[in-house]
């Protein structure tokens, strides 16, 4: 084993144990509003948005959208991040924007997504910082980077169960179209898997 201390080893990582979870459906202010029929949780606004404590698989599911310029300050922390009975979108947290995601200590669970190419983010440039978090049953990716220049702090999360469907690829960042000036800072994560995969239809 490393010398360091292992994510969700030897410190708990991921959503914080009893706690009280709010639905998305209650997501509702200048910078984020939630649609209860389609499970989209857009955020148009132009500030920061703190999203804390926030169940995403009740109902059909509610995935969050940054377009470009929305949101210059995303924060989800302490929450479960999954799909409910109608996912059929490409991630769970899109950013299309070129301000700052941060997603700390989130439990990450695709077991419910249909879609096939499904994975956790994906982002096209700007600021993203993943610590604490804990990923489980990916239908794809954990990280897409798309294009744009990104700056990437992914740190401390344990992962397991990735890339479970059918031609899908195991790849816990993928890259794009990488801008100039891109950074990442990628350290003491754990994976592990406890499944054989199989591609057979």
């Amino acid at each position: 084993r490393p010398g360091w201390n292992v994510p969700g080893v030897d410190y708990a990582v991921g959503m914080p144990t009893g706690t009280v979870l709010k639905s998305w459906t209650t997501i509702n202010d200048a910078n984020c509003t939630a649609d209860a029929a389609s499970g989209l949780i857009a955020c148009y606004g132009t500030g920061t948005e703190t999203l804390d404590g926030i169940d995403f698989s009740t109902g059909v599911g509610g995935w969050i959208y940054i377009p470009n310029g929305g949101v210059s300050n995303l924060v989800v922390k302490n929450s479960k991040i999954a799909c409910g009975t109608n996912h059929g979108v490409s991630y769970n947290i899109q950013s299309q924007n070129s301000g700052s995601v941060t997603l700390t200590n989130n439990t990450f669970d695709g077991i419910n997504c249909s879609n096939v190419q499904t994975s956790f983010i994906g982002v096209n440039g700007g600021a993203l910082t993943l610590k604490y978090n804990h990923f489980t049953n990916a239908g794809q990716h954990i990280v897409e980077q798309v294009s744009g220049t990104l700056n990437l702090v992914y740190k401390y999360n344990s992962i397991n169960r990735i890339a479970l469907t059918k031609d899908s690829h195991k790849n816990y960042m993928q890259w794009g179209a990488i801008g100039a000036g891109t950074t990442m800072d990628v350290s003491f994560n754990f994976s592990y898997e406890d499944f054989v995969k199989s591609d057979v239809a």
